[in-house]
């Protein structure tokens, strides 16, 4: 890949993450604030006695901690803490926990344990949405492992059962994938599909068009 298509690469998967973004910003304040409105209800509701008042005293610590956590450190401290957090959070509150551990882990490139946390969010999630874009997380922190095979397992998985909003994010890391596995006619099904399914404008139409002809140029190179 020329300097050019990296360049066109690296703001096609920003702005396909970005679409990604404010939808899993909104899920985990959410849950946040569920956390809090529990924690409340709890506090209101629960005699301050025996297991009831540890159950309080445990959510209200937790909350305490990961607003501390995520307002006092950065970086892998950051990463580093919250991990230390879910092993003794109650499950009412891991869930927002997991949701910024992934976040932050994949920020400072620390895949292997995003992946983990990623599987850990998809396997204890009852909302779908936050199942797919768990899957889609695990999968593009494979990918950035070099772990092609386990990447492209995930999002096969995937691609039944994801609703329609999220086919344009699957699609492209499809293709992503299967290009470093130079699985060209994969490759070339995911670009085409992504052309077919998804409004894409200006240079992003006109990048996917370009991984179209050179993916064909390979193949045609094949037969002859």
């Amino acid at each position: 890949m020329n300097e050019e298509s990296k360049s066109a690469f690296g703001r096609i998967e920003e702005e396909m993450n970005e679409e990604i973004h404010p939808l899993y910003r909104k899920l985990r304040e959410n849950l946040r604030e569920i956390g809090i409105v529990l924690g409340a209800i709890i506090l209101i509701a629960a005699s301050i006695t025996g297991y009831k008042y540890y159950q309080q005293h445990t959510i209200k610590s937790t909350q305490q901690e990961f607003e501390k956590i995520l307002t006092s450190t950065q970086g892998k401290n950051t990463v580093q803490k919250l991990d230390n957090l879910l092993s003794t959070a109650p499950s009412a509150l891991k869930q927002p926990i997991l949701m910024e551990a992934c976040k932050r882990s994949m920020n400072q490139e620390m895949y292997s344990r995003a992946a983990g946390y990623w599987t850990q969010l998809f396997e204890t999630t009852s909302d779908p949405n936050i199942e797919v874009i768990a899957k889609l997380g695990k999968a593009k922190s494979l990918r950035l492992q070099d772990k092609n095979q386990e990447a492209m397992q995930v999002l096969q998985d995937l691609t039944g059962e994801a609703p329609k909003a999220f086919k344009k994010n699957i699609n492209f890391e499809l293709a992503v994938v299967a290009e470093k596995q130079e699985d060209w006619q994969k490759a070339l099904s995911a670009y085409q599909n992504l052309l077919a399914n998804s409004e894409l404008g200006g240079k992003r139409q006109q990048y996917i068009h370009y991984k179209v002809s050179k993916i064909k140029q390979k193949l045609n190179s094949k037969k002859s």
